[in-house]
Formats: C-alpha cells, sequence, structure tokens
C-alpha cells in the first residue's frame, strides 16, 4: 500500500490517481513474472522532478539494495524515463550499478501508464542482462506492456497475487497457443509426459490426456485444481487483454502436490485423534457405570456410598475429557469451562430436586497444560456442595460462581444456600478424600490456595485464588 504521503508528493490530476490505484494490485505480480525489479515513477510538484511512487522487488530471483518509494529524483538523470514520459513510448537501454567490482548491468525496459489523455506515470522494468536475454523473456516483456496498456483491467488481488520462484508460468497468444513456459513449467510437463509445451495448444490433448480430475475454485472462475499423473496443480489463468481485445494468456502453475499430501495427513491423524477421544470419553462412561452396578450390589453403606461418588468423578472426568477434546490445544475460557461443570451436575442429584444456578464475574483464558487440574477442583468442590450442603431434604437448593480479576491473581468463589459448615469445621485436619483431592489439585497442580467458610447469611462458600500464569494475560470475555 502507497503511504498518503507519498501520494501528497506527485502532481497527478484525480483520474491519473485512480488509474494508478488500479494498477497497485499488479505490481508485486509483474515483479515476480518479469523476474525484475519494477518501478513507478510519476511528475513531481516541481518542475524537472519525478517522484519514485512504489519499488517493487521481486521473490523470485535476488536483487541488491535500491532506492524506496517516496524518493524524490531529477528527470534529467534518469534519461530512459524522461524520452517515456515526453514521447509516451516504450524503450529499451542499459544502466550500471554498483562500483567498482559490485559493477553490475542492468537491462532496464521503460513502459508508460496512460491516463487522462497522457503520460500519468512511466513504469521501469529492470533485470539482469542475463535474464534479459533469456530465451522467450521477450514474450513476459510484451505480456507485461498489456497488461499494463489496458484500462479495462480489473487487477483483483486474489489473481494477481505473487508468483513463487518454483511456481511454472506459461504464456500463450491470442490463438492460444503456447510461446513461452518458464523452467518450472517444463519440469511439470516432463512428467506428464511432454518435454516441451512451447508450441502447442493450451488444450491439446497431449498436455491434457493424463487429468483425471479437474475443480474450480468457488467464486474464483479463473483458477481450477486439477490432479494429473501424481501431481496436484493449482493453474491460474490471467487473460492478457488490451482495449477489450484478448491478445494471450499467462497461467501460473503451482505445484500443490506436497500441501495437500499433508493436508490429507493432518484430516487423517484429526480422525484419529476424534475417534481415539470418542474412546476414551465411552470407556469412562463405562467404567462409572460398573461402579454404579457393583454399588447397588454392595450392602455396606459406606463402601455404596464411595462407589457412588468414584462412579461420580469418572463420570465427570469423561465430560471433562469431552469438553478439552473438542478444543486442542487452545486457550480455554475458564468462565465457560466452569459454567459447562456447572451444567452437567444434574446427574448428581436426586430426581425431585432442583438446582438454581447463578453465574457472574469475569473471566481469564487457561493455559492448556492447567485445565484438567482447573476443572477437577471445581468439580470435586460441586461434588462436595452437592453431598453436604442439601441433606436436609429440602427441594430446591442455589449454586453460584463469580470469578474475578485482580492485578496479581485469580479469584473463584463457589458459593450455596445451604446448611453450611459444622462448627468445628477444620479444612487442614478434615479426613475427607474429596477435600484432599481439591487441595491437592489447587495448590499442587495449580500452585493456588483454596479455603472454604462459612457464607454470610446461609450456606457455604470455597474460595480459589490462583496466580496469573494459571492463564494468559488477554482481553478476558464477560
Amino acid at each position: 500500500m502507497i503511504k498518503a504521503d507519498i501520494w501528497r508528493r506527485c502532481e497527478l490530476s484525480g483520474k491519473e490517481t485512480v488509474r494508478l490505484k488500479q494498477i497497485e494490485n499488479l505490481l508485486p505480480f509483474l515483479a515476480d513474472f518479469t523476474n525484475a525489479i519494477v518501478n513507478v515513477y510519476v511528475s513531481g510538484k516541481t518542475a524537472g522532478t519525478i517522484v519514485l511512487l512504489v519499488s517493487e522487488r521481486p521473490r523470485t530471483i535476488f536483487f541488491g539494495s535500491g532506492p524506496v518509494g517516496g524518493a524524490l529524483l531529477n528527470l534529467n538523470e534518469e534519461p530512459l524515463v524522461k524520452y517515456t514520459f515526453e514521447k509516451g513510448m516504450p524503450i529499451h537501454g542499459h544502466r550500471e550499478i554498483g562500483t567498482g567490482a559490485d559493477e553490475a548491468s542492468i537491462v532496464m525496459t521503460a513502459l508508460p501508464v496512460f491516463a487522462d489523455g497522457r503520460t500519468a506515470a512511466v513504469v521501469t522494468i529492470e533485470t539482469t542482462k542475463e535474464t534479459y536475454d533469456s530465451d522467450g523473456y521477450n514474450h513476459i516483456l510484451k505480456a507485461a506492456r498489456l497488461l499494463l496498456e489496458d484500462n479495462l483491467q480489473d487487477y483483483a488481488q486474489e489473481m494477481y497475487r505473487p508468483i513463487g520462484e518454483t511456481d511454472g508460468i506459461l504464456i500463450a497468444d491470442k490463438f492460444d497457443r503456447i510461446v513461452f513456459a518458464n523452467l518450472a513449467a517444463q519440469r511439470v510437463y516432463r512428467v506428464l509426459g511432454v518435454l516441451n509445451p512451447v508450441g502447442l495448444l493450451r488444450k491439446d490433448r497431449l498436455l491434457n490426456r493424463h487429468i483425471t480430475s479437474e475443480t474450480i475454485k468457488p467464486g474464483q472462475p479463473n483458477e481450477k485444481e486439477l490432479t494429473a499423473g501424481g501431481l496436484v496443480l493449482v493453474m491460474r489463468d490471467i487473460p492478457v487483454e488490451s482495449k477489450g481485445d484478448l491478445r494471450g494468456r499467462i497461467v501460473v502453475i503451482e505445484d500443490v502436490t506436497a500441501l495437500r499430501e499433508k493436508e490429507k495427513e493432518i484430516r487423517l491423524q484429526k480422525a484419529v485423534i476424534r475417534e481415539i477421544h470418542h474412546r476414551v470419553k465411552n470407556n469412562l462412561q463405562s467404567i462409572a457405570s460398573l461402579l454404579n452396578l457393583q454399588a447397588r450390589r454392595v450392602k455396606a453403606p459406606e463402601a455404596r456410598e464411595a462407589l457412588k461418588e468414584s462412579a461420580g468423578r469418572v463420570r465427570s472426568i469423561a465430560t471433562i475429557h469431552e469438553y478439552l477434546s473438542n478444543r486442542g490445544t487452545d486457550m480455554v475460557d475458564a468462565m465457560s469451562l466452569a459454567r459447562n461443570l456447572l451444567n452437567n451436575i444434574e446427574a448428581m442429584v436426586r430426581p425431585d430436586f432442583t438446582i438454581i444456578r447463578r453465574i457472574s464475574g469475569e473471566t481469564f483464558p487457561l493455559n492448556p497444560a492447567m485445565t484438567t487440574g482447573f476443572a477437577l477442583a471445581i468439580n470435586e468442590i460441586l461434588l462436595n456442595i452437592i453431598k453436604h450442603a442439601f441433606n436436609d431434604n429440602r427441594a430446591r437448593g442455589t449454586i453460584g460462581l463469580i470469578i474475578s480479576n485482580e492485578a496479581d491473581c485469580h479469584h473463584l468463589v463457589l458459593y450455596d444456600d445451604g446448611c453450611g459448615l459444622p462448627d468445628n469445621f477444620d479444612l487442614e485436619n478434615i479426613n475427607s478424600l474429596g477435600i484432599t483431592l481439591i487441595k491437592n489439585f489447587i495448590q499442587d497442580d495449580l500452585g493456588g490456595t483454596f479455603i472454604m467458610e462459612n457464607n454470610e447469611g446461609r450456606g457455604t462458600r470455597a474460595v480459589i485464588t490462583l496466580p496469573l500464569d494459571t492463564g494468559c494475560r488477554e482481553e478476558v470475555i464477560p
């Protein structure tokens, strides 16, 4: 994108500015297509000066450093540019760059860009003598000139995206006969059994006999993907026109075989991982069912209760596993995960009991490595609430969650309106598997702190404080 302050240095009419902005998307493509530095010169506000509007360097060949867009130059010091401005005609010439041992000869082609009845700009194509003298380069320059001449052309960014150094290039004339093929294109067709496509029609059976499938990309009628001879190729068909008349075509060939193989491999891996996650979840649910079955057969009340609790924990782990497996390695939203756990506690309560949920506050993104410990800690607190808070035969109860973020930590408060803690409750000395697990998850896995106390008025509150590195300090999602 050409900066606004550069445009202000130029002496241009409104139509000329529109025309130059129109070709802006073309320039990176043109630099790669011609293996050359592409410079655009326009008249400066001071007589006898020109402004280097933009300089594009190719990705397909190395060039040293040079002037950048915005440079103010003396027109007389650029004789080829001056000639094209005055005559409105293309011209070729040489210029020397560098000094001493680094001195090199560059071939420069100056092409006019017309708008509003005059030469609005001069585009120079500067490349090495070796490139300029290479077989078929005249066809490249002719196509470049026609692309710049056509005022009707729509230089869509997708169609004229830059060319990679391994991409093949074909140029066809107005009769659709191939007149140029670069080495990359020749290598592709050699794999397909054609030694050299030059001289053949683009739709010649010899060129297309190995094509087994062809797909036009949605919304991109000039681009198609085809499979031929074990290769997957993306062909970009660019019409070359002059005053609305078709003068030829440029075809860019991208070999995406390795990319499609990698995409196929990734899809297969994802499918395998999904299947593994599905089987793990089913196995966990099967274990929970076996524990419940065993609980029904046990006569001792304490053993029966322990088996039911274990079944609940396994079932909760299955829920956590499913939730986390759907998110891969992405950051997990703490509030979303906690809400999911709260919404899955129905299986833990008796059928005639109604749970009222209240969730409020902020959130924070959890580090993926800590999500399991976080989820299991929340789940154990919920199990503890269900087990102890509402054992007075009431018909309904409230469980709530509040999350707040401080400058140095995250706070989570899980509360209920149940019967509260007994007078002799001591968190440090209580002999409870659930409390022990909660403390282990929060203190050992998450590096946080955990307290339980009676809530103001009624019920209990479990307060978790987590260090900032449990999550990632990003903009939170309310």
